[in-house]
Parts: C-alpha cells; sequence; structure tokens
C-alpha cells in the first residue's frame, strides 16, 4: 500500500484532536460549530466547486473511472444540500449522554 501524503496524515492528526475536544463541547458551541460550518459551506462555494474540478482531473488522469468521479462531483446544488443537512442536525435536540433505548439483560 502507497504511503499516504504528509498533508492528508497531517489532517488526519487534526481530526484527531479536534474530536477530542468536541466530545467534551457542550450543545451551544456544537450547534455554533455546525451553523459555521454551513455557512463556510455557502460563502466557499465557488472556491470548493474549483478545488473539486481541480481534484476530479487529478483522478481522472491516473486513470479513475468516470463512475465513481461522478460520486464525487459536487455543484452548487450539492454544497447547498450540504449546508442544508448541517443546519438541519444543529436544529436536532442533542443525543449526547441521552439513553435513546434499551432493554434489561437477563440476569443468569
Amino acid at each position: 500500500m502507497p504511503a499516504l501524503p504528509s498533508a492528508v496524515v497531517d489532517l488526519g492528526r487534526r481530526v484527531r484532536a479536534a474530536s477530542r475536544t468536541l466530545a467534551l463541547a457542550d450543545t451551544d458551541a456544537k450547534n455554533s460549530a455546525l451553523g459555521i460550518a454551513a455557512d463556510l459551506l455557502s460563502e466557499r462555494t465557488p472556491e470548493i466547486l474549483e478545488a473539486n474540478i481541480a481534484d476530479l482531473e487529478s483522478a481522472r488522469s491516473t486513470g479513475v473511472d468516470d463512475a465513481p468521479l461522478d460520486r464525487l462531483r459536487l455543484d452548487e446544488g450539492r454544497l447547498e444540500a450540504m449546508a442544508d443537512g448541517l443546519r438541519t442536525v444543529a436544529s436536532l435536540e442533542d443525543p449526547v449522554g441521552e439513553i435513546v433505548g434499551g432493554r434489561d439483560a437477563p440476569t443468569v
């Protein structure tokens, strides 16, 4: 298996560190982060689309078939749907710490 580019490894490390912070964040902080992410998706649509085109062209040049690339192709509608999805998640009740289902196991 080829080695991952250092940027990907660095991103993974940053995500792991952020996940530890997020695990301890209160509901308002998480909802605020979701709202900011949604706003950034909307505000930065042109540059996201430009980067997506470059990524797709790079993948195509290495021989990746068109079918999987089509699933990765972004457009304004897809990005707005992503932003709307983030806003929807922020509007939901925070399930962290809640028991949403379960039952008592029989004792033996």
